[in-house]
């Protein structure tokens, strides 16, 4: 019965969530009431759980059928806004919250719900125990439930505490499930500089409720500082934590360290969804609030993005952790998109926000890629390995996809978004784009070479000895499943971009009158 109620509980709670936000214009297009749908979801919902009665825990289908529920709803909704052109934004109010659904949040939402469903199902061939899977299942849904609420909330204080609540299952997933005696050390220092961060934001939120009377964010946009001084040092109250958590160099300490500790699914949570949790903030908070003091201190911004993305390239060139060189990777690529955020053009920000999209995508993947081997062979070490091509043929050719998308290949996800800032990094300051050579240069540089070292060169036949068992079809499924969307994405990168054209015009016109 405990079991069955934690089920009921959370079943009832993710999907009562996702239908709570579901637009009412989108139903009325339809010719449906909203109400009629709501009901429908909730008995399934109620008829589920009585579905595991008697099966208890060991039924882990019960909960996963929560995120293949969750992850479909996320596709029609999207998939509505992308076809029916709905406007800019859409609020939804429930008892009193703001819910703010623009096609950029959504874009992320429907990222976490891929990246949930991806990582569940790796889950019943990760854990042996069906207690452990049951209680990852658990985490990962109450982590995927926060980003959701946190990509598509309007409301600063709420924001806030999903963007402290998304500690509590990650630091589970670390701190019982890592591989190595360190990640107690590792959840800690993430949960010390996240929460260290955190409390300059909740002096600014505080500070901005005295003066408003309100933590909506429709009504915090259209703020006027009086005095430069106090926007700054809001604008500083709000850029720290999310530097924190995107992770900007040097507050970037944390996130080697917690990628080596963390078991695979962990990995792929950290990088593919918290780290966007940072980037969605200031697009959503920061440039709409603090615009003046953002466009007085983009060098500030532009430099720090820089240096860090030249230091995670030297960092990685010497690590020989596999997980160590993907996490200074993700480094970069944060950084690279926060230096879009920053520049006030349509084409930067709706390039920076696919950034976070793409990057979302192919660090999973290869974090997933690395977890593979490192199950099958029981060590990351570059040292032990050599011509993966040979023994693995069938799992090089999606890792080697996800690798050049790492370095933006042309055909791949991270080429039209990296593209994209670039170019318009040119309209801005033509020293910016002279600069990002080297850094870039550096990311391609430790990408070929790690891919050169792991997957091609001399075969070495220690490999084959050490787990006779070949990569099984759950692996390949994921592996080619985000291989996939890397290149059919970079191919049709409109299919994202252009419903994010709204938007972001919009609100490149909204900072551009609030600035004058």
């Amino acid at each position: 019965m405990p079991a069955l109620y934690q089920i009921s509980v959370l079943s009832l709670f993710c999907v009562f969530t996702h239908v709570a936000i579901l637009p009412y214009h989108t139903l009325n297009f339809l010719g449906l009431h909203s109400g009629n749908l709501t009901l429908l979801y909730l008995i399934i919902v109620m008829v589920t759980p009585l579905c595991a009665t008697g099966f208890g825990i060991e039924n882990n289908y019960t909960i996963l059928s929560v995120s293949v529920a969750s992850i479909i709803y996320e596709i029609v909704t999207f998939s509505m806004f992308l076809f029916f052109g709905f406007h800019n934004q859409v609020f939804v109010r429930y008892f009193g919250i703001s819910f703010g659904i623009t096609a950029f949040g959504l874009n992320l939402a429907l990222l976490a719900s891929l990246i949930t469903l991806l990582s569940q199902i790796y889950a019943y061939r990760c854990f042996e125990k069906p207690r452990e899977t049951y209680d990852y299942l658990w985490m990962s849904n109450l982590a995927n439930l926060i980003l959701i609420l946190f990509f598509l909330m309007d409301d600063i204080l709420v924001m806030y505490i999903l963007f402290e609540a998304i500690l509590i299952p990650m630091f589970l997933i670390i701190g019982i499930y890592g591989s190595r005696e360190r990640r107690i050390h590792a959840s800690l220092q993430m949960f010390f500089y996240t929460v260290l961060g955190s409390f300059f934001m909740l002096f600014a939120i505080i500070y901005l409720f005295i003066i408003t009377g309100t933590t909506s964010l429709q009504i915090l946009r259209n703020l006027q500082f009086n005095n430069f001084t106090i926007e700054l040092f809001v604008w500083l109250a709000l850029f720290f934590p999310l530097g924190v958590k995107i992770p900007l160099v040097p507050v970037h300490i944390w996130l080697p360290e917690a990628h080596v500790e963390a078991p695979t699914i962990g990995s792929v949570f950290l990088a593919a969804l918290v780290l966007k949790m940072g980037g969605f903030g200031i697009i959503k908070l920061l440039l709409p609030v603090c615009p003046n003091v953002s466009t007085y201190l983009t060098p500030v911004v532009a430099t720090i993005c820089i240096v860090g993305m030249a230091y995670a390239g030297f960092s990685a060139l010497r690590q020989v952790d596999m997980k160590k060189i993907i996490a200074y990777s993700s480094v970069v690529h944060m950084s690279y998109a926060t230096l879009g955020f920053f520049n006030f053009d349509v084409i930067s920000l709706s390039s920076a926000i696919f950034a976070q999209l793409a990057h979302g995508v192919i660090s999973a993947g290869l974090f997933f890629a690395v977890g593979f081997i490192y199950d099958r062979f029981k060590t990351r070490s570059l040292y032990h390995y050599r011509g993966l091509a040979r023994l693995l043929p069938t799992f090089t050719f999606p890792t080697f996809v996800l690798f050049l998308a790492n370095f933006a290949f042309p055909g791949t996800i991270g080429f039209p978004s990296e593209l994209g800032i670039f170019i318009s990094l040119f309209f801005y300051n033509i020293g910016y784009p002279i600069l990002l050579g080297f850094p870039l240069i550096l990311n391609s540089t430790y990408n070929i070479w790690l891919v050169t070292r792991v997957l091609f060169g001399a075969y070495n036949k220690n490999l084959a000895v050490l787990q006779p068992n070949v990569i099984g079809f759950v692996e390949k499924m994921i592996l080619y499943i985000l291989a996939g969307c890397t290149v059919v994405f970079g191919l049709i990168p409109n299919c994202f971009l252009l419903p994010m054209e709204a938007p972001v015009l919009d609100l490149v016109r909204f900072l551009a009158i609030k600035m004058n």
